[in-house]
Order: structure tokens, then C-alpha cells, then sequence
């Protein structure tokens, strides 16, 4: 159970977890069993079968929902409709909600601004560049992960984004945003913002959906990425983009 909780974890995935934790007369699991219920209902293990779980399946449900977590006591009494087995059983939920990332591509005035602004806003941070010598003539936050990658694929396939995940592009070429972008969207990520104007976000669908890049997929892209605040310069060009970064990761929960 441990090894498969970790896989999880390790894949981004949201779950909740129900543990038995006291159990008071006759009861079909003992103290510690563990369950892992996920999003559609999936489990792994089990806490006793019948309606006894699919309670809990729904406790575990409203806590990926909520983000609490939960302290329950089932009766197993014949009268409480559940089971009858003649016990109570306490089941710990605990919901398990990765973190949202930002992914940001281009270390350049923008990018090292949005870095900042995200480290200031509690938000895990990967600040990545092809030229790894961007970190060094540059002071950024020590909580900002600094990635000198290869090519946009094999930073995606090393550090594969979630779909909690933002990805924003700024890397000051207009060649590299575009196969940037194009590799952004082979990923799960539900949000990826390009910094740019209309007229390039135009140029740049014309030519993704001639090589086959669905409407779906294009929907998830945000151009000009950033709130309309009237935002000029580095700074404020971060905070706006920032601001809608919050805005998306309050809606969603």
C-alpha cells in the first residue's frame, strides 16, 4: 500500500487516503487498515466492503473536494442501516493534493520577474533556460529551481508537468516560444500561458492547427498570458501574469 500511495505522490495525482484508526466491538478490519480512494472512485485496498465503504468512498470524495481532512465514526449496528456486525469503526480521511507547480521557460527579464513573484506567492517554482549562464550572472530566490535544459522536450520529459500544473513561455524568441509551446501541449498541463500579442497567439494557432493541434488542445493556452491590468515592464508584466495564475487556482478549487 505504501509503494502505491508513493506512486501516487511521485505521479501528481490527487487521492485520499481512510485509515481505521479505533474500532470498538465486532468489526470486519481491524486498526490500520489502510484505502486509497481516487477522484472517480477507484480504490486500492479495502476498509470492509458493503455500504460501510461506500460511505467512506463518499467521505474520501467530499475530502479531495474540500481539502480536509476528516475524523468519522461508523455504527455498525443493525439499526444504523450499514452493516451488522455490531461495532463502531473510526476512519481517518486524509485527503492528499499535490501542489501546483509553475513552470516557467525563459529566464529572461520577464521570467526571472515572474520567479520572484511566484516565490513571493508560496508557489514551487521551476525557472528554466537553454543558456545556463543566465543563473549565474543573475541572484534569484534560493526556493526557485534553476533548470539549464537541452531543448524544451527533454525538459518536459524530465520534469513531466501535472495537470495542477501552469506552464508560461517567455524566452524572447519567437521561434523557441513556438516549439516550446508545441511541446507544452503534448503534456498534461492544463494551463499554459505565452507571453506575446494577439497577433502572435493568431500566427501561432494558424500554424499549430495546420500541423494537426486540436481546438481542445489550444484552449488550454492563454495569449496575451497575464490579467489586463495595463501592466508595463518586467515587474508589472509578472504581477499580472501572476494574478491570473491566482485567479485560475482559485476557480479550480
Amino acid at each position: 500500500m505504501f509503494r502505491q500511495i508513493a506512486r501516487l505522490q511521485s505521479r501528481g495525482e490527487t487521492f485520499a487516503i481512510a485509515t481505521i484508526v479505533d474500532v470498538e466491538g465486532s468489526s470486519p478490519r481491524k486498526p490500520g487498515t489502510r484505502m486509497v480512494v481516487l477522484p472517480k472512485g477507484r480504490t486500492l485496498g479495502s476498509v470492509g466492503g458493503g455500504r460501510l465503504e461506500r460511505m467512506v468512498k463518499t467521505a474520501c470524495s467530499n475530502a479531495m473536494d474540500t481539502g480536509e481532512g476528516a475524523l468519522l465514526t461508523f455504527g455498525l449496528e443493525p439499526e444504523d442501516g450499514i452493516m451488522a456486525c455490531g461495532g463502531k469503526v473510526k476512519v481517518f480521511i486524509e485527503p492528499v493534493i499535490p501542489q501546483r507547480r509553475l513552470m516557467i521557460v525563459g529566464a529572461g527579464h520577464v521570467g526571472r520577474a515572474l520567479s520572484s513573484a511566484a516565490s513571493f506567492c508560496g508557489m514551487k517554482t521551476l525557472l528554466a533556460d537553454r543558456n545556463g549562464e543566465v543563473f549565474n550572472r543573475h541572484h534569484l530566490d534560493e526556493s526557485v529551481g534553476q533548470v539549464a535544459m537541452e531543448g524544451a522536450m527533454e525538459f518536459f520529459r524530465d520534469y513531466p508537468p501535472r495537470p495542477t500544473d501552469f506552464i508560461v513561455i517567455a524566452t524572447g524568441s519567437h521561434e523557441d516560444d513556438l516549439i516550446v509551446l508545441r511541446e507544452a501541449l503534448k503534456t498534461k498541463a492544463s494551463f499554459v500561458g505565452l507571453l506575446g500579442s494577439r497577433k502572435k497567439r493568431d500566427t501561432f494557432f494558424k500554424r499549430l492547427k495546420d500541423e494537426g493541434i486540436s481546438d481542445a488542445d489550444l484552449s488550454r493556452v492563454a495569449c496575451p498570458v497575464g490579467l489586463p491590468i495595463g501592466a508595463q515592464g518586467p515587474e508589472e508584466i509578472a504581477i499580472s501574469i501572476m494574478a491570473e495564475i491566482i485567479e485560475r487556482s482559485r476557480k479550480a478549487e
